[in-house]
């Protein structure tokens, strides 16, 4: 009889150290898969930090380049770029190139010239000689009959009212260039007496 509890408590003994080398080998089991876990939480956490940096360092460069006045998406002429601020810039120079062009070409040709017109008994006299485009002529009587000034060519004639002795007016004309313009006083028979002539405008 004491040969048999002997061997069971024995036996007792056994199966309590077997369980107990299975539990530490279960922690340790539990443990590595928790280090392994953790191990690729961290890689993964790394590899998203990374992707996360390097977005954003490409969308940095995109802002930096785009600041720099660099066309990150294709030639000016294309409709997505309406709004890039580059071809913005360049259709603004163009702008204003053709702007500064049209007003030299406005300026051009709404430039004017006056001219002294002389009138005596019996000649007319001009100060300077006219040129061609927009033309002031001031006529001024200086006799003492009464007298008046035409200009005609290409196509149109004009004239001042009579001018008492001393009386002034002026005539805003565009001279033709290359044109020859006759002008004369039409009061009486001065032009047969020597108010008259011809000018070619240059």
């Amino acid at each position: 009889m004491k040969k048999l509890l002997i061997a069971i408590a024995a036996l007792a003994l056994l199966v309590f150290a077997a369980a107990a080398v299975a539990g530490t080998g279960r922690g340790g089991d539990d443990d590595t898969s928790t280090r392994t876990t953790s191990d690729d939480a961290r890689d993964d956490g790394g590899r998203h930090r990374g992707h996360g940096r390097g977005g954003h360092h490409r969308g940095r460069d995109d802002d930096d380049r785009r600041e720099a006045g660099e066309d990150v998406r294709g030639p000016c002429d294309e409709s997505e770029h309406t709004r890039d601020a580059r071809c913005a810039g360049a259709r603004r120079s163009t702008n204003r190139s053709a702007t500064v062009q049209t007003a030299s070409a406005s300026n051009t040709s709404a430039a004017t010239g006056t001219v002294r017109v002389i009138e005596r008994s019996y000649s007319i006299s001009f100060s300077p000689k006219p040129r061609a485009g927009r033309t002031t002529f001031v006529v001024r009587n200086a006799s003492d009959d009464d007298h008046d000034f035409w200009l005609a060519g290409g196509g149109k004639t004009t004239g001042t009212r009579k001018l008492g002795g001393g009386g002034v007016q002026r005539l805003i004309v565009t001279l033709k260039q290359g044109v020859r313009y006759r002008f004369f006083c039409a009061v009486g028979s001065h032009a047969q007496a020597g108010m008259s002539g011809t000018f070619v405008a240059r």
